[in-house]
């Protein structure tokens, strides 16, 4: 009996030591498509979770880390998987500018976080990726 007890005593203090991280950990709120997104300190988000994994994973790679993932470090976005990204990324401007860096159309992508950063003003993320993608455009193109 005392052990169960200290097994259930042992299992609820870790439930409530996760809880309380997760209620503690920062997130990120912003507007994003006309929708408010919110992404978790793990990079999650709810409203990316009917992506493909392989997008979900990307995203939450640039939302830890707060840097774009740029060509040859991404493995260039090209042809059929920047089509399929694109796609998946309907109206999000956060989402469209992520894969058009990851395939290095950085201009374009500075474009697309200009105006999150604009409908975002007191995001963080929206301006620093903003920033990442002007100072990745290639001088030749200004």
């Amino acid at each position: 009996m005392a052990a169960a007890f200290g097994v259930a005593l042992g299992v609820g203090a870790l439930w409530w030591s996760i809880t309380l991280r997760q209620i503690s950990a920062p997130t990120i709120l912003l507007r994003d498509a006309g929708e408010q997104v919110t992404i978790a300190a793990n990079g999650r988000s709810l409203a990316f979770r009917d992506l493909p994994a392989p997008m979900q994973d990307a995203l939450a790679e640039t939302f830890r880390s707060g840097r774009l993932a740029l060509p040859p470090e991404a493995g260039a976005l090209t042809g059929k998987a920047f089509n399929d990204w694109m796609r998946a990324a309907g109206d999000s401007r956060l989402l469209r500018g992520i894969g058009k860096a990851r395939a290095g159309f950085t201009e374009d992508a500075a474009e697309d976080f200009r105006m999150l950063a604009h409908e975002n003003p007191a995001v963080p993320l929206a301006r620093k990726l903003l920033e990442q993608a002007e100072s990745a455009r290639d001088p030749a193109e200004h």
